[in-house]
């Protein structure tokens, strides 16, 4: 079966999920992780004021100013628990790159770590050329997604393990279990990121368009302290928002942003029946030269 066909075949699981609304997998709880963060620093405060970085877009494919210094963001990890037909689900996203060699080239590794309360772990890697790694640090690797990974370009090799199954997409072919880790990318809370993997202020670019840290049409804007990521505090802002998916589904929630993030640090967000709530827990900064 080629790479074409398998996007086919999830491009078809995500118009079911999204219309029935109908998934499957495990539930219970898990702790975060609360593992250091930037390199051969200090801890210092981020400046609260004069970043647009948070209007990026999940875009992390350059190096960010923060405080004055020139950071790269290599890894991230969220607290998920999401609701849906009555289930509940709670595990710990891992997801981040790393420099590597690939059939003897220079290569990036990127990795999605999934991890459920009771030790099930899901394990996602891509092997991409040093050329090509702005087309998954652009926004997808940095969505709390296993979908968007998956669907990414761009990629040399893709290796899917899970527990007693392995599936790996290599040279428009595959091999292995195809279902391995599917009642995750198949998944409604999964698949949401989908319809918009933009960030204007709430879940989805079309419910709100945030153009400014104050107050605007369907949300309101409240500072909201201040919280400790990779080693730096940084200052926060909840944007709480009201509207609609595509016109059609209403959506409501609040959006915690801190200026100098392209990426929320908290999102609590409902849409139909359905309910999400990731907390950012960790970040991973390099120093840029």
């Amino acid at each position: 079966m080629e790479k074409t066909g398998v996007a086919l075949l999830l491009s078809m699981l995500v118009i079911t999920a999204f219309i029935a609304g109908c998934i499957g997998g495990e539930s219970g709880t898990h702790s975060p992780n609360t593992s250091s963060g930037i390199a051969g620093t200090v801890q210092t405060s981020s400046s609260p004021d004069g970043s647009d970085n948070w209007k990026l877009s999940w875009d992390a494919s350059r190096p960010l100013r923060i405080d004055g210094g020139s950071y790269r963001v290599v890894e991230v990890t969220y607290n998920i628990t999401a609701k849906e037909g009555g289930q509940i689900y709670r595990y710990t996203m891992i997801r981040g790159y790393k420099k590597t060699t690939f059939k003897g080239k220079a290569a990036y590794e990127a990795y999605v770590i999934v991890r459920f309360h009771d030790g099930t772990t899901y394990n996602y890697t891509a092997y991409v050329t040093r050329e090509k790694i702005t087309e998954l640090t652009g926004y997808i690797l940095w969505m709390p997604t296993v979908f968007q990974f998956i669907e990414a370009p761009g990629y040399e090799k893709l290796m899917v393990t899970g527990p007693g199954c392995t599936y790996v997409v290599e040279d428009d072919t595959w091999q292995g279990d195809p279902s391995c880790g599917m009642m995750l990318h198949e998944s409604f809370f999964d698949n949401m990121w989908d319809l918009n993997t933009g960030f204007a202020g709430g879940i989805y670019a079309d419910v709100v368009d945030a153009t400014s840290l104050k107050d605007g049409p369907g949300y309101s804007v409240k500072k909201d302290g201040s919280r400790e990521l990779g080693g730096m505090r940084f200052h926060l802002y909840n944007v709480s928002w009201s509207g609609s998916v595509r016109g059609m589904f209403p959506a409501e929630g609040y959006t915690v942003i801190t200026p100098e993030l392209p990426f929320p640090v908290e999102l609590n967000a409902s849409v139909r029946d359905a309910h999400v709530h990731v907390i950012l827990t960790n970040l991973k900064l390099e120093h840029t030269s």
